[in-house]
């Protein structure tokens, strides 16, 4: 509960070092509010490599207080939590696909590109416009600006995913042409879905 106890029991950890990563690991889920705070701290002082699961799962948790935390350690944590987060947000369900994919778009916004645009399509609309935000803080960073004009020429890509794209661009599109004027031009033929 995040008492003397869980400090006392925090101390002991603390002094293990490395080795008490994988008890913390272990036994996390099982922890209410005060003995997460407490496993966070305590993990906080290891590499990122060892508290990113952790920081995922608090991130995805039900406290907003290790909601935060999670979040702002995750953002400090680089390619160790773009990895996590590109293979959570892969296999994630559609209720936290918005909220990895954001996280990614911040960490790795190439990489939030490269897998947010195929999933919009199969997202109901509510998911489509929370992705679509997601996606549209990742395409501002100039590192996503090649996988934006990959995807922009990809021929297979489905219209909805590229109308979506587009519409993520908004009004800095003219910046990706010519790739975003072919892809507009693809998705506005005769007869096209309104």
């Amino acid at each position: 509960g995040g008492g003397p106890r869980a400090e006392a029991a925090a101390d002991a950890l603390r002094a293990l070092g490395a080795a008490a990563v994988e008890p913390i690991h272990k036994a996390f889920d099982s922890l209410d509010e005060g003995g997460r705070r407490v496993a966070l701290a305590v993990i906080d002082q290891s590499p990122c490599s060892a508290g990113v699961p952790l920081y995922l799962r608090a991130l995805t948790g039900p406290f907003p207080a290790q909601r935060r935390h999670g979040r702002d350690r995750l953002r400090r944590c680089g390619t160790d939590a773009a990895d996590a987060l590109e293979k959570a947000l892969v296999a994630a369900t559609p209720r936290l696909r918005p909220l990895l994919a954001s996280e990614l778009s911040l960490v790795a916004p190439e990489r939030a590109v490269r897998l947010v645009v195929p999933m919009l399509p199969a997202s109901d609309p509510r998911g489509r416009r929370l992705l679509r935000k997601a996606l549209g803080w990742a395409t501002r960073d100039p590192k996503a600006a090649t996988e934006v004009r990959r995807l922009l020429s990809d021929l297979s890509l489905p219209e909805l995913a590229t109308l979506d794209l587009l519409r993520s661009l908004g009004d800095r599109a003219p910046a990706f042409a010519p790739e975003a004027s072919a892809a507009l031009s693809r998705i506005s033929k005769p007869g096209a879905d309104f």
